[in-house]
């Protein structure tokens, strides 16, 4: 293998798709790990996050870039002076614009500079999925782009082979979405009107603040969790017969690979990247068509389906991709 390291890995450093590529960077070479999680709260925290990144461009050879942002403008252009190679993991934020959701980093002027000439630097871009290079490009239209799918760790989700547990009349979803412009973009209003339409389903969404909802006349049958992590959530994953991501915007879909993963039925919005990731081992459903959709409408798929869409999608598959990117096979 070509010599790609030592590696900066500049993003978000607690998620779980971030930490799965440091580990495979580790295997290759040394990594220096600057979180930009704390980027933005404050002018020395920010500061501080860029400056170390730009001064690692003269120890380190390869800088990898989970999401372009603000932070990721400086550190490229001095790695790219200093003939370095710019990797950009892009499907985030940074590819979106949505301002009919306020959703995207190409909203605003300041913002779309930053991500725009970070992409124009780099060496690499790999969107996450094919959703999230056509919504790349249709703001860059010449970008040169090669789509690398995330990864799961089928390890940590691989539930129990039969559906002894499982509750045929149970519907969960998964997903961050927190005031008004989270949960437009995750579909939790979505949610909340199919459980409106099923009154004989339980439904249950985890990743949204339940005192949010107090005065909201929510239906009976509906329960709002706030964060659920591991072996919690995988409980939850191997109770529920159905699962339900109902996002307007999905560059990936990591909880729907973890529910394919239990079994569980699939129900998507086909104009995100759920259509490519889940594809038949789920329930398509219109963005006119969720007020209408049924579940005693439609019958559960088998587990050994949904397991099989789920292989598509590994954290090996992933390792393998870059591996042969890094050696410039790719």
């Amino acid at each position: 293998m070509k010599k790609a390291g030592p590696f900066v890995v500049l993003g978000p450093a607690a998620s779980t798709f971030v930490q799965d590529d440091i580990r495979l960077l580790k295997r290759l070479s040394a990594v220096t790990v600057i979180s930009t999680e704390t980027f933005g709260k404050s002018v020395p925290e920010s500061v501080l996050c860029v400056w170390r990144a730009c001064l690692s461009a003269f120890t380190h050879r390869t800088l990898w870039i989970w999401f372009a942002d603000f932070y990721s403008f400086l550190p490229a252009l001095i790695f790219r002076l200093l003939g370095r190679r710019v990797i950009v993991i892009a499907g985030g934020f940074d590819v979106a614009c949505f301002p009919e959701l306020g959703h995207g980093a190409w909203i605003r002027w300041d913002r779309r500079f930053a991500v725009k000439w970070t992409f124009r630097m780099a060496t690499d871009i790999w969107p996450v999925s094919s959703y999230a290079d056509r919504l790349l490009r249709q703001q860059m239209p010449d970008v040169k782009t090669s789509v690398l799918y995330l990864g799961v760790d089928p390890s940590g989700w691989q539930g129990a082979d039969s559906d002894e547990f499982r509750q045929p009349h149970t519907v969960l979803g998964v997903g961050f979405a927190s005031g008004k412009r989270g949960i437009a973009v995750k579909g939790l209003d979505r949610f909340i009107g199919l459980a409106r339409e099923n009154p004989d389903y339980q439904f249950i969404w985890i990743g949204t603040d339940p005192a949010a909802f107090k005065e909201q006349d929510l239906p009976l049958n509906i329960q709002l969790i706030g964060s659920v992590q591991g072996a919690g959530l995988a409980g939850f994953y191997q109770m529920a017969a159905w699962y339900v991501q109902p996002s307007r915007v999905e560059t990936f879909g990591k909880a729907a690979v973890e529910a394919l993963l239990h079994g569980c039925t699939v129900i998507y919005s086909p104009e995100t990247a759920l259509n490519e990731v889940v594809g038949d081992a789920g329930y398509p459903v219109a963005e006119s068509d969720w007020h209408r959709f049924h579940f005693a409408d439609h019958a559960l798929l088998p587990l050994a389906l949904c397991r099989k869409r789920a292989a598509l999608w590994t954290v090996d598959r992933r390792e393998e991709s870059i591996h042969k990117r890094l050696e410039g096979q790719v």
